[in-house]
């Protein structure tokens, strides 16, 4: 490339020569394989050089590069084909190559230096003072002045460099001393960005990299440290300073972060007494005010959303515990929820007698079922997608077309309140759960019933098996008459299913409930639990079955 070969000619002697070039990969290379763009001054602070010697480069390409003349603006590539001509076999002289691994490898080391250095991390980096200081009251400006554009830059995105770098964890290298050193530090910092959410990920990513033989230590460390966060997200986000607070005294007293990242906060005189471990609940979701009244997973797991009685409908990322989406006013005083098998949809069961589908990725409101006469009770979707089925108290279930939200027939045959409703696997069956204590089979197809079994009580929750041969309820099992169906797939396949105060798994009790954590609803995907419970919060338990 010719502006390349000017930039290099500009120097007479070739010891000067080879120091331009060595400064080309070294900061163009940087900006080519940033997360995102860096100023000048940041630029300098993270490649520890002179903001002179950044600047000199820099304005040596005009026609490559646009260079802000305000040192605190972005540098960024003129094309985008640039970065890719520096990183492909395209460039064919090595004197401007990137290296894009090796300079993914130096800007890590680079990061967690700089975090770790006099200018970089340290407890209460704000300087607020109070352990009780709430993040919304810290202003932004008073964030960037104490955490540097290049500071920000290095917590956000060491990892995305560790991970490009395809490096490899071993116990005491570089990444384990950082987080034995700095990980409360680093959590802080995320915090005050309002990026601790991203903190749950990072952790996610670094679990999943490479290890060396001797590596046992540091993969202990990432495990407690993502328990530690997840126990402690909703607290961390609303004051920073808890983390060496509240989060080290209430940690399990065999937790690594506990022990190696203390000490203990000096004005708690009395330390309370905590478990030896982790419990097996997961996390706590935490942001309703009531009962929760309805949680669902989204088909992949990878959301749940819960509905309570103070009027709102949050979506839950699963693996963050991040509240991703709000819905509230008194619109939302919802009784039931069910995502499509696609998951694009969710169905809402609402307190005035209707269901309203909405769009998971936008919000919108797309259809609004009317029909029933009094509360509805439960919602379901066909595998297919193509039907929804609601029970209601009005004594009917209801199949509705969705996607033209009309109703298509009424089944009528219960005496009492319809409680549950749920299709067989190949969404050839329905079944139906009533206060009549009769649980019903209809044939989809012809909406004739096609078996009636008496129940010893009231079901609230059912599924069937994935053959069709078996009614799994929140109180015993049902076995149908009906030929075994072929199908690959049920909701009840993971074997977990909730009856009463027990966790069972394949029909026997396997996990017992305390009174807190019995549920007002449960959701089930694989062998993670999702408890919705009377004081607002939603728990996560994660079992393997014994």
């Amino acid at each position: 490339m010719p502006v390349l070969e000017r930039f290099a000619n500009a120097a007479t002697d070739p010891t000067d020569r080879d120091k331009i070039c060595h400064d080309f990969r070294y900061i163009v290379g940087t900006i080519v394989c940033l997360g995102e763009p860096l100023s000048r001054t940041a630029l300098a602070a993270l490649l520890d050089m002179e903001d002179e010697s950044v600047t000199l480069r820099l304005n040596n390409l005009p026609s490559v590069l646009h260079v802000p003349k305000v040192a605190d603006k972005p540098v960024r590539p003129l094309h985008l084909s640039f970065g890719e001509f520096l990183t492909s076999e395209t460039c064919k002289d090595e004197a401007f190559r990137v290296d894009v691994r090796g300079t993914h490898v130096m800007l890590w080391q680079r990061c967690l230096r700089l975090l770790s250095g006099t200018d970089g991390l340290r407890e209460d980096i704000c300087n607020l003072k109070h352990p009780g200081h709430l993040r919304r009251e810290v202003s932004l400006n008073l964030v960037n002045q104490h955490l540097r554009p290049a500071v920000q830059y290095a917590c956000r995105y060491w990892v995305y460099h560790f991970q490009s770098s395809v490096s490899a964890l071993s116990d005491e290298d570089e990444v384990h001393k950082f987080l034995q050193h700095h990980f409360l530090h680093w959590l802080e910092a995320l915090s005050l960005l309002d990026r601790l959410a991203d903190a749950i990920k990072f952790i996610n990513i670094l679990q999943l990299q490479n290890t060396l033989d001797n590596s046992g230590h540091v993969t202990a460390f990432l495990e407690d440290a993502r328990r530690f966060l997840l126990a402690n997200r909703f607290v961390a986000e609303l004051a920073p300073l808890q983390l060496y607070s509240s989060a080290l005294a209430f940690a399990p007293q065999n937790s690594i972060v506990r022990r190696q990242c203390g000490p203990l906060a000096a004005w708690i005189q009395q330390h309370p007494i905590t478990p030896l471990t982790w419990s097996l609940e997961l996390q706590k979701l935490e942001g309703h005010t009531s009962w929760v009244k309805a949680v669902a997973f989204s088909p992949d797991g990878s959301l749940l959303v819960s509905a309570s009685d103070d009027r709102t409908v949050r979506l839950w990322q699963v693996s963050t515990g991040q509240e991703v989406q709000k819905f509230e006013g008194d619109t939302y005083l919802v009784n039931a929820v069910a995502f499509s098998p696609d998951g694009s949809l969710l169905a809402l069961a609402l307190y005035d007698r209707t269901v309203r589908l909405w769009q998971v990725s936008t919000g919108q409101e797309v259809q609004k079922l009317k029909g029933h006469t009094s509360l509805i009770n439960a919602v379901a979707f066909s595998p297919d997608g193509l039907l929804l089925a609601s029970a209601s108290y009005d004594e009917t279930v209801r199949l509705w077309q969705v996607s033209i939200g009309q109703e298509v027939q009424k089944l009528e045959g219960h005496t009492s309140s319809v409680s549950a409703v749920a299709f067989s696997s190949d969404g050839s069956l329905l079944a139906s759960a009533s206060w009549d204590e009769i649980v019903r089979l209809w044939q989809v197809s012809t909406c004739q019933t096609a078996q009636i079994l008496k129940a010893t009580g009231v079901v609230r929750e059912l599924a069937f098996s994935s053959d069709n041969t078996k009614l799994i309820t929140d109180r015993e099992h049902l076995y149908t008459s009906l030929p075994a169906s072929t199908s690959s797939y049920s909701a009840t396949d993971s074997g977990y299913f909730l009856r009463h105060d027990w966790v069972e798994y394949q029909g026997q009790k396997l996990l017992w409930l305390p009174q807190e954590y019995r549920t007002s609803t449960s959701a089930i995907y694989g062998n993670t639990i999702g408890i919705g419970q009377g004081n607002g919060h939603v728990s996560f338990l994660k079992l393997h079955h014994v």
